[in-house]
């Protein structure tokens, strides 16, 4: 959708004060395999109605700019699954710092990012797809129960997944992480015969 920015560090724990609680934007078109209904509900579903939805930046689109800069200033930002289980999402919030709020029932079987070194639930929050559609403010709201403590552990387990897969991050460590990701399939592989 637009280029991919700098990496940002250390996540939202550096800023003082987010904007954004949420930040969830998609397309209005359908997408492929069901997930239509799972990428609209959380902009059709939420409506606020208890006054306690803190502010978020959920809709159908944004300007580029606006876009990266409310991306780089939210807490959390949902990543919903596409027309498969991953989505270009999942790395958009890595890269921007943001905790993931994952919403793709089959991620951690089918797609996990660097499965040898990475465990996604380090750095990640899951919300089940169905809770997603059925009740997305309820299962947002969860998220304001967290710890700081919960918090800064993400942060820093989002810290070392920016590490390990982004060749571009100052301190990478994407090259050893995928000799070992190359390592251990091979000794799978070996396994089987």
């Amino acid at each position: 959708m637009y280029d991919e920015p700098e990496i940002t560090l250390k996540g939202w724990i550096f800023k003082r004060h987010p904007d954004n609680f949420i930040f969830y934007q998609s397309r209005r078109e359908g997408s492929w395999f069901n997930a239509t209904i799972y990428r609209h509900a959380p902009i059709t579903n939420i409506t606020n109605s208890t006054g306690l939805f803190p502010k978020s930046s959920i809709g159908f689109g944004l300007e580029s700019e606006d876009w990266f800069r409310q991306y780089r200033d939210s807490k959390f930002c949902l990543v919903v699954r596409g027309d498969n289980p991953m989505t270009h999402s999942h790395w958009r919030a890595i890269r921007n710092g943001c905790i993931p709020v994952i919403a793709s029932d089959s991620l951690p079987i089918y797609s996990p990012l660097f499965k040898s070194t990475l465990n996604v639930l380090d750095y990640a929050i899951f919300v089940g797809e169905s809770e997603l559609v059925e009740n997305p403010e309820g299962a947002l709201l969860k998220l304001t129960t967290m710890s700081v403590t919960d918090i800064e552990t993400k942060i820093r387990h989002l810290d070392f997944a920016q590490r390990v897969i982004f060749t571009d991050h100052p301190n990478s460590l994407f090259v050893p992480a995928f000799l070992r990701e190359a390592t251990k399939a091979t000794e799978v592989k070996l396994q089987r015969r």
